[in-house]
């Protein structure tokens, strides 16, 4: 038997960054220190025993340390595993349930995935389109179910900061509410509120060594606020949360601020050079007090993050809709910012987007998806069918789909069978066949093309084979935008496939490639060319015309002559 989960476990979301596969890219995706941290904590660490290991961690040493770089006493200092778990110690000790946590959003998502282990009463304050502090917004909200009120400052993931007065003004209208100001990006802003711990016993701060220090992947983190509260917190925190390892790297760490503020000052001039080499490519982005800066790409932002990904840069993406438009990226070295608005000047001289059909244009499927659909007519009506036959059906359109294809000749040979079933055969003789499939576009017309137009696709393939396929053959890195067929409501010759290729891409002119009648519709109705591709097995003139009549503006009889279409290159 499974034990029952806790209710409001089972209905959050599992936080999940994507974290892999980052070796030897250039990590502009989570705020980190890019250039590493101090040698002296690499030092500390290779000086670390068999003994210290093997022992349970001494915090001391370590909070002193902290203490004396914020200003504090010890006793206002409780050292963390990361802020992440400063951030869920607050929640679990000063929210119940039914109380009211103020979050103003767009924030880093934990705020949110911890207050809701406590409570459902989440009241999200969101911030301006111009990303300006809602602190009006926030003093509006309160209630007296309010418990706690958080404020990341600066923010993550627009960068923007509230001022030490409008905190100041939410201290004294928030009651006895808890302030947690999160000042995760303290380094690269210059401005805290530790001065408030002092005055109000409800403000709480927390920190982390991982964005300036560069000490992300050791984890440690630490809260500022008056004694009692963290007295209270520590009754909460696990005793041995900050392994040994991390406290010697803490030590190093300190012992070395020159280090972190040589990097802050390369960083805001990074900032700055980032922020107005965006504006200058035409990028809305809002002016940034922490290590990044936050774009808006609109629907093109999911195309220039595969793109800079191919060229080794690594950015954050959302696939939320609120956050869908925009990339939020880091601010390293003069060098490494450079890198970036280079790579971003290739991909926006590309204006036009050149999209692709797959099976019969890109991917010789004469013996894999056909034969697919002979074998599975012939299963179930017992007679034999030829290609001819086929190709026939295919050409009088609306059987973009190869099971539709293949419903409509079995009931034309008079037999009724269920959908499920004719999907079931298929997919079974298809597995069977798919190793057969030959790749047809060479890598040199793939190569020219993609200097001059973003690539995509929109296929009627079902998405997860259209993965595999593409990454079989080892193309599926120059395809920034796939459209399969469940990504739309409509198949071709619906328009609906192209378009969102075209939304993906950021373009409203382009070419779509495809084999068939109902190709050419959709991209006549899509607005863009059309080039008609003869199949490797039928290079007939009937299909040239039929794909004319169906509104091609261009035919070959070889994907790999498509460059010599007029205006192609």
């Amino acid at each position: 038997m499974m034990a029952d989960v806790k209710k409001r476990v089972a209905l959050m979301s599992k936080y999940s960054p994507p974290t892999g596969q980052r070796e030897g890219m250039l990590r502009l995706d989570f705020n980190e220190n890019t250039q590493g941290c101090s040698s002296r904590v690499v030092s500390a660490l290779g000086k670390l025993s068999a003994e210290d290991i093997s022992r349970y961690p001494d915090y001391g040493d370590a909070g002193q340390k902290v203490a004396d770089y914020v200003g504090v006493s010890e006793g206002n200092i409780m050292l963390t595993n990361g802020s992440d778990e400063a951030i869920k110690c607050v929640m679990d000790a000063y929210v119940s349930e039914g109380d009211e946590v103020i979050i103003p959003v767009p924030t880093f998502a934990l705020f949110e995935l911890y207050a809701r282990m406590q409570t459902d009463e989440i009241v999200k304050v969101r911030y301006s389109c111009d990303m300006k502090f809602p602190k009006q917004e926030i003093i509006s909200a309160i209630s007296e179910k309010t418990k706690v009120i958080v404020i990341v400052n600066p923010n993550n993931p627009n960068g923007t900061a509230a001022s030490k007065e409008d905190i100041l003004d939410i201290v004294k209208a928030c009651g006895n509410a808890v302030v947690l100001v999160d000042e995760a990006y303290f380094e690269f802003y210059g401005e805290t509120c530790v001065e408030l711990v002092r005055r109000y016993d409800n403000v709480i701060v927390t920190r982390t060594f991982s964005k300036a220090f560069g000490l992300a992947g050791l984890r440690c983190g630490y809260v500022v606020s008056c004694r009692k509260n963290i007295l209270n917190l520590l009754k909460v925190r696990s005793p041995y949360s900050v392994s040994f390892v991390a406290l010697r790297a803490v030590i190093g760490a300190l012992s070395d601020v020159g280090f972190v503020e040589d990097y802050v000052r390369e960083v805001k001039k990074s900032r700055k050079m980032l922020f107005l080499g965006l504006s200058r490519l035409g990028v809305n982005c809002f002016e940034s007090s922490a290590n990044f800066v936050l774009a808006d790409f609109g629907t093109g932002a999911g195309y220039v993050w595969s793109e800079l990904s191919r060229r080794n840069i690594l950015t954050r993406k959302w696939d939320s809709a609120e956050m869908s438009g925009y990339l939020r990226i880091g601010a390293g070295t003069c060098d490494e910012v450079q890198r970036v608005l280079d790579a971003l000047s290739g991909i926006f001289c590309k204006k036009e987007a050149f999209v692709f059909d797959v099976d019969g244009v890109l991917i010789d499927v004469s013996r894999s998806y056909r034969l697919a659909v002979k074998m599975t007519v012939e299963f179930f009506c017992g007679c034999r069918v030829c290609m001819d036959d086929i190709q026939e059906v295919k050409n009088i359109g609306g059987f973009n789909n190869d099971w539709d294809l293949c419903g409509k000749m079995i009931q034309d040979r008079g037999v009724w069978v269920p959908e499920e079933k004719i999907v079931e055969k298929f997919q079974e003789f298809y597995v069977k066949y798919k190793d057969n499939e030959r790749w047809i576009l060479s890598e040199d017309v793939i190569f020219k093309l993609d200097c001059r137009y973003r690539l995509g696709i929109c296929s009627g393939r079902p998405r997860e084979e259209l993965d595999f396929a593409l990454k079989r053959f080892g193309v599926d890195k120059y395809f920034s935008v796939v459209v399969g067929m469940e990504d739309v409501d409509e198949q071709k010759p619906s328009p609906c496939g192209i378009v969102k290729v075209l939304d993906a891409l950021g373009c409203r002119r382009g070419y779509y490639a495809g084999d068939t009648g109902d190709d050419m519709i959709a991209a006549k109705r899509a607005g863009v060319v059309g080039i008609g591709v003869l199949l490797p097995q039928d290079k007939s003139s009937f299909l040239k015309k039929r794909l004319f009549l169906c509104g091609a503006d261009f035919v070959v009889d070889d994907v790999n002559k498509i460059c010599d279409v007029e205006g192609v290159m």
